[in-house]
């Protein structure tokens, strides 16, 4: 699938809550300190910060021919999510059936961080054709059309296609911490 990495401003990839929660956990347990009843009460959150878990609110997406299986977060990020995909299908190339993916309850691959797919913050768009570490997957004049649509989204959006480290061109994730005011300012621009 794929693996997120830190924002692209960063050098190296964010270290997330609980990451170090967990790693907090193993120190004080390493100290004599038993079992830390804190650490667990503290909801897990994928790596842009949002809550995760199995039941995460989720509303079906389907534009042109694709279904996001099995959905994305309701609200706000299924507004967001669902304006970048669908501007991908007319602006980049038309999404195909059974080839895009949202919510998954998993870590980033190769990592304990959950992946921003377990808090329904992402989508991946015609995965088969954009492979996980694969670059140049698409033409100079649709990673321009990806690019207009990410600026005009505001820094709220990220695409994978601009990780630092692997790249991930299927990818389009929620890029700002719930509560952040560029969401509301961004899903009142698409409601016009």
């Amino acid at each position: 699938m794929h693996q997120e990495t830190g924002r692209p401003d960063q050098k190296n990839p964010i270290i997330s809550r609980r990451s170090a929660v967990r790693g907090a956990a193993a120190i004080l347990a390493a100290a004599g300190f038993g079992v830390v009843a804190a650490a667990p009460a503290l909801a897990a959150t994928s790596q842009n910060g949002w809550p995760a878990a199995k039941d995460t609110p989720l509303q079906k997406l389907t534009v042109g021919a694709a279904s996001f299986a099995p959905g994305v977060r309701k609200g706000d990020v299924h507004t967001i999510l669902g304006y970048v995909a669908r501007r991908f299908n007319s602006e980049v190339e038309k999404l195909v059936k059974d080839t895009c993916w949202g919510f998954a309850y998993r870590d980033i691959s190769g990592s304990t961080d959950l992946s921003n797919h377990a808090s329904g913050t992402a989508i991946d768009c015609n995965a088969p054709q954009h492979p996980l570490g694969k670059a140049g997957t698409f033409s100079a004049a649709q990673v321009k059309a990806i690019h207009k649509i990410i600026a005009d989204c505001n820094g709220v959006v990220r695409w994978g296609g601009d990780y630092n480290g692997r790249k991930d061109e299927m990818h389009f994730e929620i890029n700002v911490p719930p509560g952040n005011a560029k969401i509301a300012a961004l899903v009142k621009k698409i409601n016009g």
